[in-house]
């Protein structure tokens, strides 16, 4: 009866020290988790930061080359009109 209750605490003893070791390679497991999250919500946010720029870039860019095609149909409505031709209309 003695061993049997030595045994029992034996397997107590055991089951307790898995039990931390779990608990302990959990609480790791969550560390390791929110260090990735919070890891990829920087770059989330590095990357919406580049998506926005280069969206005013090519917003520029678009506006750019908006009024260099009024200006070359400035120009080529002034030739027309020198040349005796109806001006172009858009």
């Amino acid at each position: 009866m003695n061993s049997d209750l030595q045994q029992l605490q034996q397997e107590n003893d055991t089951l307790r020290n898995m039990n931390q070791q779990q608990s302990g390679d959990l609480t790791d497991a969550r560390s390791t988790l929110a260090a990735s999250q919070d890891a990829l919500t920087g770059q989330s946010q590095d990357m919406d930061a580049q998506l926005n720029d280069l969206q005013q870039n090519l917003n520029g860019r678009v506006s750019d080359l908006q009024s260099s095609v009024s200006s070359a149909d400035g120009v080529i409505n002034q030739i027309r009109k020198l040349l005796g031709m109806p001006a172009i209309t858009n």
